[in-house]
């Protein structure tokens, strides 16, 4: 196999790109890694990594292109990792990439952190391209996020097992250090979120859960426990301290008679129990949740 085929395969996996010293690792020399971009075999993007013509260049194949370019220890970070992971359906936007102090090897147009903490614990591999893991991301993103919305996130990655609150306040505590922009919003995300805290368990609670932060509305707990009569119920979101609950009917959990029925005599004990219970769904939430918010605005009040 040529070393034109070898770096191609090596190629393949990145996205359609290679690095001189991968080209050269594999037999290639600088003269024929020229002569290969002047025969337009090779694209050339910057001084050191190179592109096989006809692969894709869309933006996870820029993110794999600055991750490369940066230098062999860099990795796609922050806003650039969370939109790699999906976080809470996180926007692809600027590229952003991380590597250790000293570390860098090339400039590109992308934003370039440096950082003194990037152990093999925090790193991995995700589409193909070296990426934070779930935990170190999400505690990367308090330089850019408010801690609700930081907080948001967090559920949403133990909801798909992506990570857990107990390991980001360990890892929280061992990155923590003066000066550090943005362990003060993670620290105050995971504040109201203990190490055995449970997440909204429907794409229904979450959309509820987003609607009400974007309006302002102070932040509830999810999966309350209220015992009346000897018997335990759990709301969906709760203000305990007003005794207001919001359910969220979803049309699988809550159609049918029997599940009717059981609903009025829950809502009807929770009522002599001195709980307002309010009740949404998808059409509300989708359509026009204005009532309902200045509803639990004013039960607030």
């Amino acid at each position: 196999m040529s070393w034109f085929t070898a770096g191609a395969v090596i190629a393949a996996r990145q996205y359609g790109f290679v690095t001189h010293a991968q080209l050269l690792g594999i037999g290639g020399s600088s003269s024929q890694i020229l002569r290969a971009v002047r025969s337009a075999r090779l694209e050339g993007h910057g001084k050191a990594v190179f592109r096989y013509p006809g692969s894709a260049l869309d933006w996870q194949a820029r993110v794999m292109l600055a991750v490369i370019a940066t230098g062999p220890l860099a990795v796609a970070s922050f806003r650039t990792a969370a939109a790699l992971w999906n976080f809470d359906h996180y926007r692809q936007g600027p590229i952003e990439v991380l590597c250790p102090r000293w570390a860098r090897c090339h400039e590109r147009p992308v934003l370039i952190h440096e950082t003194r903490q990037l152990p093999t614990r925090d790193l991995t591999v995700h589409l193909g391209i070296p990426i934070t893991a779930p935990t170190r991301t999400l505690i990367d993103l308090g330089r850019y996020l408010p801690a609700r919305r930081l907080g948001q996130m967090m559920d949403d990655a133990v909801r798909r097992k992506m990570t857990s609150y107990e390991e980001l306040h360990l890892r929280v505590a061992e990155l923590a250090r003066p000066g550090r922009t943005g362990i003060g919003r993670a620290r105050v995300a995971l504040s109201t979120r203990g190490v055995h805290s449970v997440v909204p368990d429907s794409s229904l609670e979450v959309l509820a859960l987003r609607i009400l932060d974007e309006a302002g509305v102070p932040e509830p707990v999810v999966h309350h426990s209220i015992h009346v009569e000897d018997q335990l119920f759990v709301v969906d979101i709760a203000w305990p301290e007003a005794r207001l609950a919001l359910e969220c009917d979803g049309f699988l959990y809550h159609s049918g008679p029997e599940q009717l029925r059981s609903d009025h005599q829950r809502q009807n004990l929770l009522a002599t129990a001195g709980w307002t219970l309010l009740r949404t769904d998808w059409h509300t939430l989708r359509t026009d949740p204005t009532r309902l918010i200045a509803q639990i605005i004013t039960s607030l009040a």
